[in-house]
This record gives C-alpha cells, structure tokens and sequence, in this order.
C-alpha cells in the first residue's frame, strides 16, 4: 500500500516532468548561437535537466507494476489493461497527429498556390512508421516511442521480476547500461539506424530505470534523503550537465554520455524538493494527455508562429513558449474530459 504523501509526491513529480518534457521538444524547434549565455541556459537548465522526465516515468511504471507481481493471473491482467491504457490511446493520437498535419500541409498548398496533395507522402512504410510499427522510427506522436517501449518492458516484466530479485544481476544491467552509453557516444556509425532502434525502439536505459522502480516496490525502500545530501547530489548532477556541456562545444563525442549519467543526481534532486501537498485532481490527472498532445501544440504553434524563430536569442521567451505549450495542452487535458465516456477513455487511457 502507497502512502497517501507517497502517492501525492509521485502525482505532482509527475505533472512537473510533463513540462520538462515539454520543455525539451519546444527546444527542438529553436537553434541558437553556440555559446551564447541562451545557449548555455537552455543546454544547462532546459535540454540537460530536463533530460530526467522520461527515466522517471520508466521508474514509476515499474514501481506500479511490481506492486501486482505477485498476485495470481497478474501478467494477463496487467498485459490487457496496458493494452486499453497505453497502446490504444497511443493510436487514437497517432491518427488525430496524422489527420492535423495533413490539414497543416493542404492549408500551406493553398496559402502557396501548390496542388493541394503537395508534400502529402502515404505508403505503406510511412503508414507503419505513423502508428509505431517500425522500431527504429518514432510514431506520428513522436514521442509516443516511450509508450511503445513501455509496453514492451511490460510484456517482458516476468524477466525483469527476476532480474529485481538479484542484485547482482540488478549491477550487471547497471554496468551494461553503461558501457552501452559509452559506446553510443563515442561511435559515430550508432547515429543512425541501430542508435535508432537502441534509443527509440529497445531503450536499455529505459529496462535500467524500469527495473530500478520495480526494485524500489519489491524491496519496499523508500527514497529518503537528508537536505544536504540532496544539495550534493544536485551540485554533482549540474557539475556533470556542466562539463557536459563544455565538451559538446567542442565537439567531444563523449559528452552525451554524462546528460545520462547526471540523470540519478538530478532526478533525487527534485524528487527531495517536491511538495507532498495533494493539488487538485484536474491537474495532476493531465500528465499522459498533457505528454500525449503538447507536440500537436507544438506543430500548430509553430505554424502559426512561423516556428517561434523571434524566442532564437531570448531564454526567457523561450521559457514562456514552454508555459504557453504546457497550458494549452493542459486546458486541452481538461477539456477532454468534458466528452463523452468512451471518448475520454480512448484518449486519456482511463487515466
């Protein structure tokens, strides 16, 4: 059994990491001086801290998980209810990104004078790739590659169940999980396709942080740390970011490999700071909607904003953009919820 300041933690985390999400694909879209001091806070703050969302999500669904693995029938209930939860909203989504972006593109041929089917590429590969049946490409939502491997690592949690019982299997994945992030920062030929499919289509680190929430759940370790350990802890994560960073400009491969390694420094960081204070339901609940949509946002924001190329050189417009994507998608979140049932539970899962 969660404890009620437990379970009010996890929910608020979580609804802060759906805007560090966010705060990572706005962006995406935003190219700016290398060096500048908006490069440097946006690489730092935005980009590098913002980089422990997505392991945290890993670490909570195992955490979740793991509290039914030792009940009876657990795995084929689990398995369906992931199906309704994950992979069904999933869809649903891909097909409005699909729908939305061919509008975006029919509108632009008009505006430009082209044949309406301008630019409007089907084929049977592009089709797969929309609803994230090929591995190594990201679905129409693209960052829907996270539920796509979620529910891999739930289809084979029987294997992680044993490997959270072993702690000296639990090291060896730690181990390999590293020397994996070496290699995928140091050889250049993993830029592309099998760095791909390791990234967004099997993420080891994905099966690490998994593994590390169903080992919280099956241990019953609660994560607790005194002030100044999370301080320390803080300071070694944006030390790591840092040097990070000052490699990158100079174009040292390697340096990818301290953003992942600085991630369990940061990610205890924040989790110490977080409030336990129960916040209203309507928020918290947002966070797969708000996941799920803020890259829509994105897409219509920037087409009418001619990419948002005014917030280049400014980091606090930037840092605004990111609030304006994360409060549309959360009115959109909420305004979900005013459609009909069966609506509400193919978009948001029943979540």
């Amino acid at each position: 059994m969660i404890g009620k300041s437990t379970s009010a933690k996890i929910a608020n985390m979580s609804i802060v990491c759906a805007f560090l999400v966010v705060c990572i694909h706005v962006a995406q879209g935003v190219e700016v001086a290398l060096g500048t001091s908006s490069w440097w806070i946006r690489k730092l703050l935005f980009w590098g801290f913002s980089s422990l969302a997505v392991p945290y999500f890993f670490v909570v669904s195992g955490f979740f998980i793991a509290r039914h693995i030792n009940e009876d029938g657990w795995y084929k209930r689990e398995l369906h209810r992931r199906i309704y939860s994950l992979i069904i909203p999933l869809l649903v989504w891909c097909l409005i990104y699909v729908f939305i972006t061919a509008i975006l593109i029919v509108c632009a041929n008009v505006v430009h004078s082209r044949p309406l089917l301008t630019n409007l590429r089907i084929s049977a590969f592009e089709v797969l790739t929309w609803f994230g049946i090929i591995p190594w490409e990201t679905p129409a939502v693209p960052a829907g590659w996270y539920i796509r491997m979620l529910f891999i690592l739930v289809i084979i949690s029987p294997l992680l169940k044993k490997i959270v019982e072993s702690r000296i299997v639990l090291c060896a994945l730690s181990v390999v999980v590293v020397i994996y992030l070496g290699i995928y920062s140091t050889v250049p030929f993993l830029s592309k396709g099998p760095s791909c499919f390791l990234q967004f289509g099997f993420s080891f680190e994905g099966v690490l942080y998994y593994s590390l929430g169903m080992w919280l759940q099956v241990r019953r370790i609660r994560v607790s740390i005194k002030s100044i350990w999370a301080i320390i802890l803080g300071a070694v994560g944006v030390g790591l970011l840092f040097i990070g960073a000052i490699l990158s400009m100079r174009e040292v491969a390697c340096s990818g490999v301290l953003l992942r390694l600085a991630i369990p420094f940061n990610m205890l960081f924040i989790w110490h700071y977080i409030s336990d204070a129960t916040i209203p339901r309507w928020l918290t609940s947002s966070t797969f909607p708000v996941y799920l949509s803020h890259q829509l946002v994105i897409m219509i924001l920037g087409g009418f904003l001619d990419g948002y190329i005014f917030v280049r050189e400014n980091a606090l417009l930037y840092f605004l953009m990111c609030v304006l994507v994360f409060l549309i998608s959360v009115v959109c979140s909420v305004s979900i919820r005013l459609l009909p049932a069966t609506l509400v539970q193919l978009l948001t899962g029943g979540r």
